[in-house]
């Protein structure tokens, strides 16, 4: 409902920034690095799913940043909904969107996960996995939060190819609030994954 909301203040005119969304820049820049290989650029045409891990301390559930963090590739990979995001028998959300004739799952799965004593935040992503397969090649490509960084790997017929850490910083909200408030313009790329992001959870928005 809350993205909904946001979608439609920005449809008004409202400039609307989103500290979630900032969160996950980390997120985006080390996932699309991985693609820079030159093994790996022609393989997202033959991506067959996605996989979102967020973080669920307790018994809470949030799923609106991975929504967006889908609605982002969503939004770079121009793929469309088939079938809006739901609840599985699994205890995950799952969804299938496409790429022209060819049909990719999307899987929002909340866990349980600690990290040096610490309990990530309810909704927090943790784990990023893409997989592609043709007939003569396998790609995964994952991002995992650890401790204090973010690791990306892709992994091409069985061999690593890429490997990247990057660390985390340790930011409270108010760094996200002063960068916003010194921005005046737009973002487009904001905006095209809120877009994504509500046409992926349809009519789940009303539960």
């Amino acid at each position: 409902t809350r993205l909904r909301g946001m979608a439609d203040a920005v449809h008004s005119g409202l400039v609307v920034h989103d500290v979630s969304w900032m969160r996950l820049m980390l997120w985006r820049e080390l996932l699309a690095s991985c693609f820079d290989h030159p093994l790996l650029i022609r393989e997202l045409k033959h991506l067959d799913s996605v996989r979102i891990d967020v973080a669920r301390p307790g018994g809470d559930v949030r799923l609106s940043r991975a929504v967006l963090f889908v609605g982002w590739l969503m939004s770079r990979l121009k793929l469309q909904v088939v079938e809006p995001l739901h609840e599985s028998d699994q205890d995950s959300w799952v969804a299938t969107v496409r790429a022209g004739k060819r049909e990719i799952g999307v899987e929002i799965r909340p866990v349980e996960v600690e990290f040096s004593g610490a309990v990530r935040a309810t909704g927090s992503v943790v784990r990023a996995e893409l997989e592609a397969h043709r007939s003569d090649a396998d790609t995964h490509v994952n991002v995992t939060r650890q401790a204090d960084h973010l690791l990306a790997t892709a992994i091409w017929n069985g061999a690593s190819v890429s490997r990247r850490a990057s660390r985390l910083e340790a930011f409270e909200e108010a760094p996200y609030l002063a960068e916003s408030l010194d921005r005046t313009g737009h973002d487009r790329l904001f905006t095209q994954a809120l877009e994504k992001a509500v046409a992926l959870i349809g009519d789940s928005a009303r539960w």
